[in-house]
This record gives C-alpha cells, sequence and structure tokens, in this order.
C-alpha cells in the first residue's frame, strides 16, 4: 500500500505533534523512500499553503489541514489515489485547485484517481463518474465536465 497508493482521508489522519513537512513526508519516510523536496515544494505552492510548512496541525484551519493531508497522498506519485470527499473542508478557490490537480496527476503521471464526493461540481473534473444509490451503481457518465448535466443525470437515473 506505501509504494502504490495514496489515500487521501475525509478526517485528515495528521499527526498532532507533527508539522506540516513531517506530516506530508511521514507515508515516505515509512515505506523508506526519500523524499523529493523539490515535488513537495511545488505541492505546497500548487495547494496554497508553502507559509504553513512549519506549522502543526493544531495551528491550521480545516482547509490547510485537508490540504496537506492531500498532499501526503500524492508526494509519493501513487499509481492509484483514494479520495474520500477531498474538498469537504475547502473553499470553492481551492476546490478547483485540488481538482485541476487530480487531473493533471492523472494526465501527466498517469495516476488513477478513486474519488467520492456528493459535489456535482468536483464530479465535472472526472473523465467518468458513477452514480451510486443504496451501495450500487445506479447510473454511469462518461466525462462530461459540466456540473449542471451531473446533478441532472443523478436525479434522472438514481431517484
Amino acid at each position: 500500500r506505501r509504494e502504490h497508493l495514496g489515500v487521501i482521508f475525509q478526517s485528515f489522519n495528521l499527526v498532532e505533534s507533527l508539522d506540516v513537512c513531517a506530516n506530508i513526508a511521514l507515508p515516505l519516510k515509512l515505506a523508506g523512500s526519500p523524499v523529493d523536496r523539490e515535488r513537495l515544494d511545488r505541492l505546497l505552492d500548487i495547494l496554497g499553503i508553502s507559509a504553513k510548512r512549519k506549522a502543526l496541525p493544531q495551528h491550521l484551519s480545516g482547509g490547510e489541514r485537508q490540504r496537506v493531508a492531500v498532499e501526503s497522498a500524492l508526494v509519493a506519485k501513487a499509481d492509484v489515489v483514494l479520495a474520500d470527499e477531498p474538498t469537504g473542508h475547502l473553499d470553492m478557490e481551492a476546490s478547483a485547485r485540488l481538482c485541476e490537480t487530480l487531473s493533471s496527476l492523472n494526465r501527466v503521471e498517469k495516476s488513477a484517481i478513486l474519488l467520492v464526493t456528493h459535489d456535482p461540481m468536483v464530479a465535472a473534473y472526472a473523465n467518468k463518474v458513477h452514480f451510486m444509490k443504496g451501495g450500487r451503481i445506479c447510473a454511469s457518465l462518461e466525462a462530461m465536465h459540466d456540473a449542471s448535466e451531473i446533478s441532472k443525470a443523478y436525479l434522472e437515473f438514481c431517484r
């Protein structure tokens, strides 16, 4: 799991005694892998938390904690990223930036992204959308990239 899977938890799962950079690097250190400082710094910039690099989690907002959790999952260049409501604690701008980052990761690094969301704006970034109701897939759509169309499709197929 440490070598091929990145997990973005909805509840952050940060170590309170470690600063931002140490929390981000923790999965790599546990795997015995080197930390790519350039990638770590680039992701800090992209996700807008560079100024918080030495802060402890208790000094971060919920959105900042979420971005640290996201970077922790992305820094290792995982083959597959599992994301549970990764934008739940983010404002619209940070959500869009995160979705663009995940889309780029998929395109450029060929990482598979499996993301769970209730937000049609987030789903609009996906290449494929599966709607679930009662624990079962009730419909699937190829990339629509239009949140209003995704919402309409959900209402049509999954009432």
